[in-house]
């Protein structure tokens, strides 16, 4: 085993071990339909964004810590992970590769609100895993992922999820410059609270804060209005690849829908839901096998965390008016952007942030040339993109922000710094 090393580089190189790659498996990875199981019910619950990426990082990590035990080249995250102790091992007669996937949909199914439709989802998967073992290796395995699975809701429970909703309720602030709900539903702000979330790799939740916004401005010609006057010239001359860029990467995961006089929502999967699908383009690309899959799994989940909460912290902290309220109210009052706006301040883009994020470590991981084709979002009929590589892939998503009328391009490039 190799000796924990401290961990001095930023969060999203945080490196859980140093391995070769693996020839492509005989079958394919259990992890990868595991994840795709939790999107999926992630998915018709309505996840948030935030709400969905603490979902991603406890399953994977509670999976990670399971399955790291295969090989002595894959270090714990106990003592990595900020509040995560030493997670116990297994015993003998334990099937790592069964109890793994046990706690996974333990904790999963611990998170989601249709924890019956996960099992659904995942119970032939778990079943397969505990194929060729007898009755004695099936009870001692389980008997080991129930007690992960206590560790890791004991882990679970202390991040402060539990007292955001009996915080303050967030009170509108009645400032030119500052953020109030959007059309057309014009709802609540979102989890204004998430900053308080115990962070999983950063020391907190403003350790990678940006620089401040421009200076908000209402008068013609400042620097301020010029950003407004941007995304209101491309909306109003925006090409069809424009807008199909912008719709591709929306991952609103409730978009408003109207017919008639009825309103109801399209359900889709996050930006992280988006880039944890890539993970899994990425990982069967290169041929990884589960263990290896799990790891760069896992290092994403890490990067998507501690990115919203490193996002949501500068939106809260900055309180930043979107572009329609901008617009509507200097510029033109007719105008609407071609996407929904998210009910939450502008700055920094969390989309922008998690994007570049995710790609650098798994550039980090994979290698920086990687062409791909996208296809996660063909299941609600948008056409397959391709990509030079995963970098190319995280700036488009900046671009699309711009296209679809949502962010200002500070929003949007500062969201790649931090």
């Amino acid at each position: 085993m190799k000796e924990l090393r401290t961990v001095s580089l930023p969060f999203f190189i945080l490196i859980l071990g140093q391995f070769s790659f693996a020839q492509s498996p005989t079958q394919r990875p259990i992890i990868h339909d595991l994840s795709a199981a939790l999107t999926d019910v992630m998915i018709v619950d309505g996840f948030s964004p935030p709400q969905a990426s603490r979902a991603y990082y406890y399953s994977h990590v509670a999976y990670y810590e399971v399955v790291r035990q295969q090989s002595p080249e894959y270090a714990t995250l106990a003592g990595q992970l900020n509040g995560l102790d030493k997670v116990p091992i297994a015993g003998a007669g334990v099937n790592l590769d069964y109890a793994a996937a046990t706690v996974f949909k333990m904790v999963a199914g611990s998170i989601v609100y249709r924890k019956e439709t996960l099992e659904e989802k995942v119970d032939g998967l778990v079943e397969n895993a505990a194929k060729k073992l007898g009755a004695d290796g099936v009870k001692s395995s389980e008997a080991y992922a129930l007690l992960v699975y206590k560790h890791i809701s004991d882990w679970m429970s202390s991040d402060n999820y539990k007292k955001l909703k009996s915080l303050p309720r967030y009170q509108l602030i009645q400032e030119p410059y500052a953020w109030e709900p959007t059309p057309p539903v014009y709802h609540d702000a979102l989890e204004p609270n998430w900053e308080h979330l115990r962070t999983a790799y950063m020391k907190d939740a403003s350790s990678f804060a940006p620089i401040p916004p421009i200076k908000f401005d209402s008068l013609e010609g400042s620097e301020f209005h010029a950003q407004a006057m941007e995304v209101y010239k491309i909306v109003n001359e925006i090409t069809d690849q424009q807008r199909m860029i912008a719709k591709f990467w929306d991952c609103n995961p409730l978009q408003t829908q109207t017919e008639g006089h009825f309103m109801f929502n399209l359900k889709q999967m996050t930006p992280g839901g988006h880039w944890m699908a890539l993970t899994g383009i990425a990982c069967t690309g290169k041929g990884l096998s589960n263990l290896e899959s799990s790891s760069i799994y896992t290092n994403v989940c890490i990067g998507l965390f501690d990115g919203f909460i490193a996002s949501w912290q500068s939106k809260y902290e900055y309180n930043l008016i979107r572009p329609v309220t901008y617009i509507n109210r200097y510029i033109d009052k007719n105008w609407l952007p071609i996407l929904e706006t998210p009910p939450f301040p502008e700055y920094t883009s969390a989309h922008s942030v998690i994007s570049r994020c995710v790609a650098e470590i798994l550039n980090a991981r994979i290698g920086s040339e990687f062409n791909f084709t996208d296809t996660v979002e063909t299941r609600w009929g948008y056409p397959a993109r391709t990509f030079e590589s995963l970098t190319q892939a995280g700036i488009e998503v900046s671009d699309s922000r711009v296209y679809g009328g949502i962010h200002y391009r500070m929003g949007v490039d500062q969201g790649m710094d931090q």
